[in-house]
């Protein structure tokens, strides 16, 4: 599907978030258009980092599609067309909105706020926040954690390329395919081997999970082989996030049992008040990602927009 048709097959959906916004725009407040649920814990934080207040209202347009949309409705709107309105969606492995073609619209620099989270800096700074360091062996124990990080990292890449790979055909090929968020449902992770090892026996068992259609197997197998654009991608920060954030959950987990057990690498027990496997693990990881540049210039701009509107 081109843009223009995937932007048609969305509009439904843009015209309930239209609906929604015109109810938060009467407040006359800049209003923040997020693709879902978990994004506000990702941007509002750095927008307080950035600002030091917050003074908006927002609305989640349930996808990136509907974000496009509901921006196209409300530019096209003679009543709407100068609010002051910020959109924020993920790179993904689309080609369309490029970073900077739109003044209101934000694109990641890389595959998504997901990718940003899951660098060994921002691990460290959770473990550090969350897990209890509090002597010379626990410092011990966190240099241990990252050869873990980095050694795991390393198989996770090397064994899932497949994976991300077939992901990227299917988007720019418009194939369907469904690849949901969990490694899991693909991989086993084993920290105490040190091991990440497929649960499919075959790439057309792979494109099968995937849920890409009989008919198109072959074609996305065939692309596997061959050298793409794919291949020049840098991993950590312009493959599938969500998968990427699944790992370091698996990570984080190991390292949570290891805490709470007093296990190497740690030499003593202690409690920890967070679970690394509840869903608001990338809404705490935010919190220890440093604002983008990018980011940075895109709020002071779109904030500064508000004293010049009518």
């Amino acid at each position: 599907m081109t843009r223009v048709e995937k932007l048609r097959a969305a509009r439904g959906g843009a015209h309930v978030a239209f609906a929604e916004y015109l109810k938060v725009r009467s407040t006359g407040l800049p209003v923040l258009v997020f693709e879902g649920k978990l994004c506000p814990a990702f941007y509002i934080n750095k927008i307080v980092l950035v600002l030091g207040t917050l003074d908006h209202r927002q609305v989640i347009a349930r996808g990136k599609r509907n974000v496009l949309e509901l921006r196209d409705l409300i530019r096209r709107n003679l009543a709407t067309a100068k609010d002051v309105v910020l959109f924020f969606v993920d790179k993904d492995y689309d080609r369309e909105p490029t970073s900077g073609e739109f003044d209101d619209v934000y694109v990641t620099p890389g595959y998504s706020i997901e990718n940003e989270c899951v660098r060994w800096s921002v691990v460290e700074a959770y473990i550090r926040a969350n897990f209890d360091v509090a002597d010379a062996d626990d410092e011990a124990a966190i240099a241990s954690i990252r050869t873990m990080y980095e050694s795991g990292w390393n198989t996770y890449v090397r064994e899932s390329k497949d994976l991300h790979k077939a992901v990227f055909i299917c988007r720019y090929a418009s194939t369907r395919c469904l690849p949901g968020d969990d490694l899991g449902a693909y991989f086993r992770v084993n920290w105490e081997e040190g091991t990440v090892s497929a649960t499919f026996g075959t790439q057309n068992e792979l494109l099968e999970r995937l849920q890409i259609g009989e008919t198109d197997r072959s074609t996305v197998i065939a692309q596997l082989a061959n050298a793409l654009a794919f291949d020049s991608l840098d991993a950590l920060r312009e493959w599938r996030g969500k998968f990427h954030l699944s790992f370091v959950r698996s990570l984080l987990s190991h390292v949570a049992q290891r805490r709470i057990g007093g296990l190497a690498p740690f030499k003593r027990a202690a409690r920890i008040g967070v679970d690394p496997k509840h869903p608001s693990l990338l809404a705490m990881m935010s919190a220890y990602v440093q604002v983008p540049e990018c980011l940075e210039r895109f709020i002071r701009a779109g904030f500064a927009h508000r004293s010049a509107a009518p």
